[in-house]
C-alpha cells in the first residue's frame, strides 16, 4: 500500500503543478511589465490588473486566451485582436479601448458607448447591451 500511496501523491502534485502552470502568464511581477503596461510574451496566456495611477495599456499574444482587469479611475487600452479569447473588465474606465477577435471577447463595466471602444477583428463594432460590450 505504501508504494501506491506515494504514486498517488506523486500524481496529484504532478497534475497541481502542471494545472498552476497553465494559468501563470503575463502578470504585474513579469519581466516584460513596467507599472500598467505590459507586454505578455508569446506562448503564454496573459492575465492581468491594472493598479491604478496612470493609463494602462496591455498587449496580448496570439493564440493565447486575454484576462484584464481595468483600474476604474484610469484609461485602458487593451490589444487582443489575436488572442483565442478576450475577456475585459472597464471596471467602469472613462475610457476603454479594446481591440478584440472577432468572436470570443466580453468586455464588461462600460459606462457607455462612448467610454468603451470595442472593435471586433479589426473590422467591426461589439454589440453593447446595457453594460457589456460583446463580439460575436
Amino acid at each position: 500500500m505504501k508504494k501506491s500511496s506515494s504514486l498517488l501523491v506523486v500524481i496529484v502534485a504532478t497534475w497541481f503543478a502542471l494545472l498552476v502552470g497553465a494559468f501563470v502568464g503575463c502578470g504585474t511581477s513579469d519581466p516584460a511589465c513596467s507599472g500598467d503596461s505590459c507586454a505578455c510574451p508569446a506562448g503564454s496566456p496573459c492575465s492581468f490588473t491594472c493598479s491604478g495611477g496612470g493609463a494602462c495599456d496591455v498587449t496580448c499574444p496570439a493564440g493565447q486566451t486575454c484576462n484584464v482587469t481595468c483600474d476604474p479611475g484610469q484609461s485602458c487600452s487593451v490589444s487582443c485582436e489575436s488572442s483565442t479569447s478576450c475577456m475585459v473588465d472597464c471596471k467602469n474606465s472613462p475610457s476603454c479601448n479594446v481591440t478584440a477577435p472577432a468572436a470570443n471577447a466580453t468586455v464588461k463595466d462600460c459606462t457607455s458607448a462612448s467610454a468603451c471602444q470595442v472593435t471586433c477583428g479589426g473590422t467591426g463594432v461589439g454589440t453593447l447591451t446595457g453594460t457589456t460590450e460583446t463580439c460575436p
